[in-house]
């Protein structure tokens, strides 16, 4: 919200755009959502579908310019869905309708992406939600109406269920570990000790360190971090980490497009966890962490092994 669209450019692009026939973005793609009890109607494994969608932002992600433009395929067909003309939108009414869309969903519904705007689009012209004696439009109102039925309805229920199903999953992970978390560190530590080198005289990481994240939230479990960083160090950090991040050079246009958006945030001084570069920033900032808290204690002599075995004994009896 707030950019001012210039419609010839809106429009340019969407008569650019080529006319042979091809499978809408907005369909089903093949990835894989969390197992759901075959028991839900297909609707919500449809909405999970959307929910768990890693190639879609969420429109509070999203430029408003996008999310204008990815809204004229799902828009243009609405009114020959409802029977009301064998014709598309015209090229000026799209786009005026497109930002109007764009604006209440960015307002009013900012988690939803465009997959599943689609989707309730298509299931609001087949008369899914129609109230007695309604007339179906392609009006603001009835798109209001069908986003807050698919809302409240499906992707409600598919959320509760991701959120179960991620629950299970969680307690699954969460068996009695045979992992000996001092020692790891302990080990951890040492390697880094004996692999100084001139470039790098406080000690090298292996490389990939597949268990960084894993010590890390043990350490952070078990206190270890407790006065290392400050919350404003750590703002600091992940701001550096996540500017470093966004201006780095895209693989590919997707790419590109999430580091268009993930910079005018962070510019905005805005910070999203659904957005897809916010997990590796997260991930990067855990290591960096990690080595630096290694390289602390390693100057300072502590004897990790020890120490953070009293402290996770604390950490249990509490």
């Amino acid at each position: 919200m707030g950019e001012v669209i210039n419609i010839g450019t809106a429009l340019a692009k969407a008569a650019s755009a080529p006319t042979a026939p091809a499978p809408p973005r907005t369909m089903l793609q093949p990835y894989q959502a969390v197992p759901l009890p075959v028991t839900l109607p297909p609707s919500v494994h449809e909405a999970a579908l959307m929910l768990t969608n890693p190639e879609q932002l969420p429109a509070r992600a999203m430029l408003s310019e996008d999310l204008i433009e990815d809204l004229f395929e799902p828009l243009a067909v609405v009114p020959m869905l409802l029977g009301h003309s064998k014709s598309l939108l015209k090229g000026e009414d799209l786009v005026v309708l497109a930002s109007a869309v764009a604006e209440m969903v960015q307002r009013s519904f900012p988690a939803f992406r465009v997959g599943e705007i689609g989707v309730a689009l298509r299931r609001g012209c087949s008369g899914e939600w129609q109230k007695p004696g309604e007339l179906l439009l392609p009006s603001l109102p009835c798109i209001r109406s069908w986003l807050q039925a698919y809302q409240d309805g499906s992707r409600a229920t598919a959320i509760k269920a991701l959120q179960a199903a991620s629950l299970q999953q969680q307690q699954l992970r969460l068996a009695p570990p045979s992992i000996d978390y001092p020692r790891e560190v302990a080990e951890l530590a040492e390697w880094v000790s004996d692999h100084a080198t001139p470039e790098h005289p406080a000690g090298t990481f292996p490389e990939p360190l597949d268990q960084g994240n894993v010590l890390f939230n043990w350490l952070k479990q078990v206190g270890a971090f407790r006065s290392f960083k400050t919350p404003e160090q750590y703002t600091l950090m992940r701001r550096k980490e996540s500017l470093r991040r966004a201006q780095r050079p895209p693989q590919g246009m997707e790419e590109y497009r999430q580091a268009r958006t993930f910079g005018a945030l962070l510019r905005a001084g805005k910070w999203h966890n659904e957005h897809a570069f916010a997990d590796s920033v997260d991930n990067a900032l855990r290591k960096r962490l990690l080595r630096e808290w290694i390289y602390y204690h390693l100057g300072h002599g502590t004897d990790l092994h020890t120490w953070l075995t009293e402290l996770a004994q604390t950490s249990q009896a509490a």
